[in-house]
């Protein structure tokens, strides 16, 4: 019940339709991290939550039950590691590609597949849907899937300039809604196939049945009229975890707020 929105105070949003944003406030990197300076606030983000992901499955600081190259990771994220850490800025531009992924691998020896999906929106699902796809192939044991995407003036202002943001609220089922909020923030899941999971005794907080993914190509913001994609998606996901839409209890709706 806390609105974690405020006005933007770090950089200059006069230009700008919205003036609001989503800004994880207190957050000190230096309880989860020992030396977070080596990396940039999407890092910080990313790092933090696998640690916390990491004890709750009890798998933190000892996970040897799992060999390090049958351990992956895959991450999620619209625009990913977009500012230099502070204390690295001048080797920044010859490692900023995937650098989230990598930093994960060697913090937490994860060096089984790494992949980073850039799929905005939709790329923590993705991941998801990866590291599923990874477990049940055989190709890892364990796989840390999510997502991470830190505030930034590169993504509040490119939202701004495609129309995309209110000037005050998200409210995305309201016939005057007007935009979505930009926000930054991080949330990582350990996955494991149930046999694994059940013989360790780990807290198993649900199980996957499975996915779909569908991509309608409408136009690079607005998808189809009819919503052709998210249901190609849904009939993907019913069909493969053998079940039907009445056995479904809670659908999760990507409200972004915007017009279309």
């Amino acid at each position: 019940g806390i609105d974690g929105i405020s006005e933007v105070t770090h950089f200059d949003t006069s230009a700008m339709r919205s003036h609001r944003g989503g800004v994880i406030k207190n957050f000190e990197p230096s309880v989860y991290l020992s030396d977070p300076e080596r990396f940039s606030r999407c890092t910080q983000l990313a790092l933090a939550a696998t640690k916390l992901a990491l004890q709750h499955a009890r798998l933190f600081p000892d996970f040897a039950i799992y060999e390090p190259q049958r351990r992956s990771v895959c991450l999620g994220t619209t625009l990913g590691e977009i500012e230099a850490p502070p204390k690295d800025e001048s080797a920044y531009r010859q490692r900023c590609s995937g650098s989230i992924v990598r930093n994960l691998a060697q913090e937490f020896e994860l060096h089984g597949e790494c992949w980073q999906i850039p799929t905005a929106c939709a790329a923590g699902n993705y991941a998801i849907g990866y590291a599923v796809d990874l477990l049940r192939l055989d190709r890892a044991d364990i796989v840390v899937a999510g997502g991470a995407d830190a505030f930034s003036k590169l993504a509040f202002t490119g939202f701004n300039k495609l129309l995309a943001c209110a000037p005050m609220f998200c409210q995305p089922f309201d016939k005057n809604r007007s935009g979505m909020l930009v926000a930054e923030g991080a949330g990582m899941l350990v996955l494991e196939r149930l046999d694994q999971a059940l013989s360790r005794q780990a807290p198993i907080f649900a199980e996957v049945l499975d996915y779909g993914l569908g991509c309608d190509a409408h136009q690079m913001t607005i998808p189809h009229p009819q919503g052709l994609g998210g249901i190609w998606a849904m009939q993907q996901a019913l069909q493969r975890a053998n079940i039907s839409p009445e056995d479904v209890a809670v659908v999760s709706a990507h409200g972004t707020g915007t017009r279309e």
